[in-house]
């Protein structure tokens, strides 16, 4: 069991804290339940998998799915968990993902492509901008 929070396992996930970090090592954090019970139900391969004991009692059927995905798994203190995630209640349980490519739009006009969007409420007049511009895609 992970107990220190100065493990180089440790300090390495914190630093994924970090957008920076995170683009350049091509890793991005899962933290909780929902978000690793969608990664299992996908078969997302997970490089690294942390969680509290309390959270393997609680959900051992998808901790076991989990194990299967995982290419290292550690256990850890609630302490350890607490700086690993960025939540303020975590649930126990993170997982490290490697990220995967997005192909390159094949368009050859014009089309809208939207990433990280602060606001959803203007994507509505995004797609009715693009289309009234003549966007052939999106």
């Amino acid at each position: 069991m992970l107990t220190s929070l100065q493990n180089p396992l440790v300090k390495q996930i914190k630093k994924l804290h970090q957008t920076k970090e995170r683009r350049q090592q091509q890793l991005f954090l899962l933290e909780g339940t929902h978000l690793l019970e969608a990664a299992v139900t996908v078969d997302r391969p997970l490089a690294i998998l942390c969680y509290t004991i309390a959270w393997q009692t609680k959900h051992s059927a998808l901790c076991e799915q989990a194990h299967q995905l995982a290419a290292r798994v550690e256990l850890v203190s609630a302490d350890v968990l607490r700086s690993l995630a960025t939540t303020v209640e975590p649930d126990g349980v993170v997982a490290i993902v490697e990220r995967t490519s997005t192909p390159e739009p094949t368009f050859s006009s014009l089309g809208l492509v939207l990433e990280t969007i602060q606001d959803p409420g203007n994507l509505g007049t995004m797609i009715r901008t693009a289309a009234a511009a003549g966007a052939e895609g999106l």
